[in-house]
């Protein structure tokens, strides 16, 4: 049988990038949409949570990051710590938020 190579569809920089996905919820489970969210290291990255509560952050190099909540939609707040360290292994990240 043969398999097909799918990282020969990347170019080879792009290899070395990952890709951050952040689902924000509220306290009863609900997807928000509209949570601006700030990824920092070196660069920063922003990123705004769509209808199914996802936020991504693409094209990223695969390093341990700081998130940070820069706003939220009204009638949302998020009471958490001012950034959440997100190591270099984690990929994806569930960030709950409080309906008011």
């Amino acid at each position: 049988e043969i398999y097909a190579d799918l990282t020969q569809s990347k170019t080879e920089s792009e290899m070395y990038y990952t890709r951050v996905k952040v689902t924000v919820v509220d306290q009863n489970g609900d997807f928000v949409r509209g949570v601006e969210l700030k990824l920092q290291k070196n660069n920063t990255f922003t990123a705004i949570s769509k209808n199914d509560g996802v936020a991504t952050f693409p094209m990223i190099l695969p390093e341990g990051y700081k998130l940070s909540v820069t706003r939220c939609p009204m009638g949302y707040e998020y009471v958490g710590p001012p950034y959440i360290h997100l190591k270099k292994t984690d990929s994806e990240y569930l960030l709950k938020i409080t309906k008011k």
